[in-house]
């Protein structure tokens, strides 16, 4: 896409202007030679399973290129496989809800807006490949004489089951450091270290694999029990109508002396619990999954070895629920919870009611596993 030149008295003319009335004639500018979106709006690309997707041209929005204010943003929804490969400027960021999407050059993720880098956000399970044209060196080299690389992007909800495909690193005698603190991740491999920003809701810990071209794999972990928590606090600090939250579980999880967060999801928010068949186990010590409000998806999971155990008083509490309590507290306000079950097995789970203490006693019960109150005992003089 080129500009229009420009006349006496005029401004070259292609959708905006560069010159004034009047002015000796300013060339036009030439933006988003594959697309430009004018306003704050999003395209959304969806490749099929099996089908690849190429985008050669730029993707260019208003803030990206000139005064005004529309804020493009790119969206990857197919199973397929989506080729950046033009420097972009779009400054809305990239939104990966499936499927793989790969920046083929420098600056494929766009520009980085407000912020400080561009953002790409994993709101589903999502795969990124970057390719060695889309890293760029930072001018850093360790004291190992290792040499850094970015490619600008900011990884944003890089939790368990994403990945980040490196086509120019070998997966062999690779290996991370993180630092939660900061949340940098930066990949060692064959003397050069990436470097990765993340934010938001992200893994802990990360597992490195090679693909079937021995190329790194780098993939966010749900192995723990404070996985899970975390994020499960995630979806439950998540705003009203910010749509479907995703958990992938990548190994069994045991429970032992950690119970589960329990899951209060806000009006629109909809959590999906994949188990990708693991399991998770309570060790015959804690509840199970607690849906106190909210829609809830669960799959492909075992849940097993849980107790629900009312707790002790002079009214003992009620157990309820081993393996999953789904709670109705709409006399407070609460929206009940909703769940829906695919593919998921029970096993060995119990509820035992709490233990009640001797005596004439006035002591409230103790309900989902909190005591009751101490009874009082009354002796008539007579």
């Amino acid at each position: 896409m080129t500009g229009g030149s420009g006349g006496a008295g005029g401004a070259g003319a292609q959708g905006y202007r560069d010159g004034k009335d009047g002015d000796a004639g300013a060339a036009g500018s030439a933006w988003g030679s594959g697309i430009y979106l004018q306003g704050t709006q999003n395209i959304t690309f969806s490749p099929g399973l099996g089908q690849t997707q190429i985008i050669a041209g730029a993707i260019d929005d208003a803030a990206g290129q000139h005064a005004g204010s529309g804020v493009g943003s790119v969206s990857m929804k197919g199973d397929g496989l989506l080729i950046l490969s033009a420097a972009n400027s779009f400054t809305g960021g990239l939104k990966l809800y499936g499927g793989t999407t790969e920046l083929a050059a420098a600056g494929a993720a766009g520009l980085a807006g407000t912020g400080s880098f561009a953002k790409i956000d994993f709101v589903g399970v999502a795969a990124l490949k970057v390719d060695s044209a889309a890293l760029v060196s930072t001018g850093v080299v360790s004291t190992s004489g290792s040499v850094s690389y970015s490619f600008g992007g900011e990884l944003v909800n890089f939790a368990g089951g994403d990945s980040v495909i490196f086509s120019s690193l070998s997966a062999a005698g690779a290996s991370y450091t993180y630092v939660p603190g900061n949340h940098i991740l930066a990949i060692h491999s064959g003397g050069k270290d990436v470097v990765l920003r993340l934010s938001g809701f992200s893994a802990e810990s990360f597992t490195l694999s090679a693909n079937s071209s021995g190329n790194l794999v780098i993939t966010g972990a749900m192995a723990t029990v404070n996985d899970l928590n975390a994020a499960i606090v995630n979806a439950n600090a998540m705003p009203a109508n910010s749509g479907v939250i995703h958990i992938n579980l990548t190994s069994n999880i045991y429970l032992s002396n950690n119970a589960l967060q329990a899951i209060n999801l806000k009006p629109g928010v909809t959590l999906n619990i994949d188990g990708g068949n693991y399991v998770i186990d309570g060790q015959s010590k804690q509840r199970g999954l607690f849906v106190y409000s909210g829609e809830v998806t669960i799959e492909n999971l075992t849940i097993q070895n849980m107790v629900a155990k009312g707790g002790a008083g002079s009214g003992a509490g009620a157990g309820l629920g081993g393996g999953l309590f789904v709670a109705n507290d709409s006399a407070h306000g609460a929206a009940p919870g909703v769940v829906t079950l695919t593919n998921v097995n029970f096993a060995g789970n119990s509820a035992i009611g709490g233990s009640a203490t001797a005596g004439m006693n006035q002591g409230g019960g103790g309900g989902m596993g909190g005591d009751g109150g101490n009874g009082s005992d009354f002796y008539g003089a007579g």
